[in-house]
């Protein structure tokens, strides 16, 4: 794994990821992007800087967790909410809300997806050979897929609540 304190903060699909002058003052830019991609991108920024602060205070495997927390999990949210919500959306779970259509909660329908993909990883550890798709899409891929069905049940759930 790479050195989060010197690995650049990826930028997913995001044209520019240079700071502009009202970035670095906290505030997100007036550029011409999908507003959804500009905060993302400056959350991918400041995430990289955080982890580069905290570094010496920190264990290795506790930077390893908060790299995938604050760099990959950002990244692959970008790239997915664009693929199955579109990037100018104002509602980035609304294909998941296309199973309350058949009377089943959007977190349920969620968690039935978070099965498939137990069903995948499972067959995968099980034997490599069951994995046809590709190495980028093995099981270390499956298990940060299946981690951020979790967190979108869960903040389906809280909407549901009224949290």
């Amino acid at each position: 794994m790479s050195d989060p304190a010197t690995t650049p903060a990826p930028t997913a699909s995001a044209p520019s990821a240079s700071r502009t002058a009202s970035e670095k003052t906290g505030q997100l830019s007036e550029r011409n992007e999908p507003p959804m991609l500009r905060a993302m991108t400056y959350l991918l920024t400041e995430n990289a800087r955080s982890l580069a602060t905290v570094k010496p205070l920190l264990p290795p495997q506790s930077m390893a967790y908060l790299k995938l927390l604050m760099v990959e999990m950002v990244e692959l949210h970008i790239r997915k909410a664009a693929g199955y919500s579109g990037i100018q959306t104002t509602d980035t779970w609304k294909n998941f809300r296309r199973s309350e259509r058949l009377g089943i909660p959007s977190w349920l329908g969620v968690l039935i997806r978070k099965g498939d993909k137990e069903s995948r990883y499972a067959n995968i550890a099980a034997d490599a050979e069951n994995n046809q798709l590709g190495p980028e899409e093995g099981l270390r891929r499956e298990l940060i897929d299946d981690s951020a069905y979790g967190l979108i049940a869960v903040c389906l759930l809280d909407e549901e609540a009224g949290r």
